[in-house]
């Protein structure tokens, strides 16, 4: 568990979480830095440079945030993948996420259950259908 004093987290709102097998990262609102907790509390906060995320998957060092947006009178889901080493989380590159049949979402992204490398996603108005995003570490 990680505590609501935590030095230089404001624990606002978490925008991002992901549940491992032994360890929690989560993105909490408004700073969204990499909170690492396992059995024995906080681990490390790692600034982060990818804000807005709203969703996480987690592979080793290997990050992809889910970043969604109004784009054209329609929405617009982007993974930004990043890299965490020696302290730091550095982007490393963007994809434009569209769904079965090169179509863009109509809602936003809900659900969005990060576990290990994976992200499920549902889009809004259809909790049945779920998508699934790999980190291929």
């Amino acid at each position: 568990m990680a505590p609501s004093h935590t030095p230089g987290v404001d624990w606002c709102d978490c925008y991002a979480l992901n549940v491992g097998r032994d360890m929690v990262h989560a993105c909490p609102y408004t700073d969204f830095p990499l909170i690492e907790i396992d059995a024995n509390g906080v681990r490390s906060v790692t600034p982060n440079p990818v804000t807005r995320c709203s969703g996480l998957a987690v592979s080793g060092p290997e990050l992809a945030f889910l970043d969604q947006h109004r784009a054209r009178g329609g929405f617009r889901w982007d993974i930004r993948r990043a890299r965490r080493q020696g302290g730091a989380i550095t982007e490393t590159e963007r994809e434009h996420l569209l769904l079965p049949g090169d179509r863009h979402p109509t809602g936003w992204a809900r659900g969005k259950i990060g576990r290990g490398g994976t992200l499920w996603v549902h889009e809004d108005g259809d909790p049945r259908r779920w998508y699934r995003y790999e980190v291929d570490a």
